[in-house]
């Protein structure tokens, strides 16, 4: 039996509440969620350690989910990979997609003070962060990733529109899933043609965070004894706390002027007004 094959592709960007969308899509009866949510398999020009390589563990994450309509993937950094169009063509010719979108110096502000709260970048500056020039990490590529590069979706899209037609692609606003899940939830189901079963709550997965003292969750990850991890447990969960700081005002109206041009691109492509980024 030829094993069955993701269709249904959650492509971000990050920070877009992808991982929600996926949760609550995953309690939906004609939707099989991977065993993993992003294994990255289709992007094989974005290094990490946590992508999965070989075919054949890839198709094991959907294993057993022949019945469903839907096999679900949300390894939102396809849309920023060059390879993963191409990829999921050759591999799922009639697959759906359902593109994140979100105010773009707020994507960019979220991104960053994730890759801070992980590890993953070192200057701690969001606008310094964002306009400085990006060493090459061959081993994790959001190490390297140009911030600005990351919002530029029409290129992005543009790719996806060359391997399948415009109305396999639905777009959801960041603001409206968070302002009202659930209408904006059941009206996917509806474009999907998946019988509209609302969910008793919609929970936000990752929301925003940050740490108090920065650089204290790190010196205690990678300790190896059982005393270390429980204290650095502790240390995390003490010096954790919800939301980020804001984008000041000056810098949001620079890296607008700098981004304009990207988002008329995508204003046209996807027929949408998009006035109220732009006005920041």
């Amino acid at each position: 039996m030829t094993p069955p094959v993701p269709n249904l592709f959650i492509l971000g960007p990050p920070r877009t509440g992808t991982t929600s969308l996926a949760k609550w899509l995953s309690l939906h009866p004609d939707v099989a969620a991977g065993r993993r949510k992003e294994p990255m398999f289709h992007a094989s020009d974005l290094p990490s350690p946590l992508s999965i390589d070989s075919l054949d563990d890839y198709l094991e994450v959907w294993a057993g989910t022949e019945t469903r309509p839907f096999r679900l993937e949300a390894s939102t950094w396809y849309l920023f990979s060059r390879e993963a169009a191409k990829s999921i063509a050759r591999m799922s010719p009639d697959a759906r997609f359902i593109v994140h979108l979100r105010d773009p110096v707020d994507l960019l502000a979220s991104l960053h003070a994730h890759h801070v709260f992980l590890g993953l970048e070192e200057q701690r500056v969001f606008e310094s962060a964002a306009l400085s020039e990006r060493p090459a990490d061959t081993e994790e590529f959001r190490r390297s990733t140009d911030y600005f590069e990351v919002v530029r979706l029409g290129g992005q899209l543009r790719r996806f529109l060359e391997h399948f037609p415009e109305d396999r692609l639905t777009f959801v606003d960041f603001g409206a899933l968070s302002s009202d899940p659930e209408s904006t939830y059941l009206n996917l189901l509806d474009d999907l043609g998946l019988d509209r079963v609302p969910l008793s709550s919609y929970p936000h997965m990752n929301r925003g965070r940050h740490q108090r003292v920065p650089g204290a969750n790190q010196r205690f990850a990678d300790t190896r004894s059982i005393a270390g991890r429980g204290i650095g447990k502790v240390v995390r969960k003490l010096n954790t706390t919800p939301g980020r700081r804001p984008v000041d005002p000056q810098a949001r109206r620079r890296i607008l002027e700098r981004l304009a041009p990207d988002i008329d691109e995508l204003e046209g492509l996807i027929d949408r007004d998009l006035s109220a980024w732009k006005s920041g």
